[in-house]
């Protein structure tokens, strides 16, 4: 077991208690081992469940040689005034997005049924607007949706509203195949200006053409 404490963007409002976690290519996570309760000389893994010829596979162990005496205290939960904690309501929002993640042939990847084109401009944001993207994965394969330069809110997946890791700040969001995946977030005038890219966030899929391009102005 242990306890996830921070997504990509920052802390959860209170930590995760669990003995696995989920993670797409360049999704984050922060996470809290507590060895004090496991006996002298004994090796923990850590195990990659999810590997391309199916069986668990070991990233690293730990031997665990002495005995620790510091304490550690996790938080319980963040103050009410805390960023994350002030959820943003889809009733906020002035626009949704749809972007369906698809297959054009055998192995070429699109987004909305477009080949990435740098040339081309696909959705345009306005400064300070407050927007959902709503991502729906018709492929057989999982999918890390990133969009660049914002931290998002996961609103739902599916239609179920997100609990747990989800509640956290997210740039990278795994889409399950056959899932609908609701994000908002909020285009700062400060940080978000210019020309930026949303993407699958693995590079099979991206090099071959499952990207766009959004400008903010």
């Amino acid at each position: 077991m242990f306890t996830v404490v921070g997504t990509d963007g920052g802390l959860l409002p209170s930590p995760v208690r669990t003995d696995h976690l989920t993670l797409g290519s360049g999704e984050r996570a922060e996470i809290v081992v507590d060895f004090r309760s496991i006996p002298l000389n004994s090796t923990i893994s850590l195990i990659n469940r999810i590997t391309s010829g199916g069986a668990a596979r070991e990233v690293v162990y730990f031997n665990v040689a002495t005995q620790a005496t510091d304490d550690v205290n996790l938080y319980t939960s963040l103050p009410s005034s805390a960023d994350i904690n002030q959820r943003l309501s889809a009733t906020s929002a002035s626009k949704t997005r749809n972007f369906v993640l698809n297959t054009v042939g055998m192995m070429t990847f699109a987004i909305n049924g477009k080949l990435f084109d740098m040339n081309r401009v696909d959705e345009r944001v306005s400064s300070n607007a407050t927007e959902i993207w709503a991502i729906n994965n018709t492929t057989n394969m999982a999918h890390p949706f990133h969009a660049h330069a914002i931290q998002w809110q996961v609103l739902d997946r599916s239609g179920v509203p997100s609990t747990g890791v989800d509640l956290g700040w997210k740039d990278t969001v795994l889409v399950q195949p056959g899932e609908t995946v609701r994000i908002i977030g909020r285009f700062d005038p400060v940080i978000n200006k210019g020309l930026y890219m949303y993407h699958c966030h693995i590079l099979e899929h991206e090099e071959a053409g499952m990207m766009g391009t959004f400008l903010v102005q």
